[in-house]
């Protein structure tokens, strides 16, 4: 089974936008809605409740919103 150089590119810059992606809107929120005392204090099994809610958010925003590309996509012919 072969796999293409242009196949590995081309996966790897669509995760390299998406976690781009992840990390500014999660900081954005972090920044902005993260500064609430309630947020900070709230656990849930272990882990803070901003991080369940702006991951679940963030994830969101992207998959719904963006369309990520990548210049290393095979066109068909």
């Amino acid at each position: 089974m072969s796999v293409d150089r242009n196949e590995i590119l081309h996966i790897i810059s669509k995760l390299g936008t998406f976690m781009l992606l992840f990390g500014i809107i999660y900081a954005l929120q972090d920044v902005t809605l993260g500064q609430l005392e309630i947020l900070n204090h709230l656990i849930l099994e272990g882990l803070p409740i901003k991080f369940v809610f702006f991951s679940v958010i963030s994830v969101f925003i992207i998959l719904r919103f963006i369309k990520i590309g990548s210049p290393y996509k095979k066109t068909r012919s």
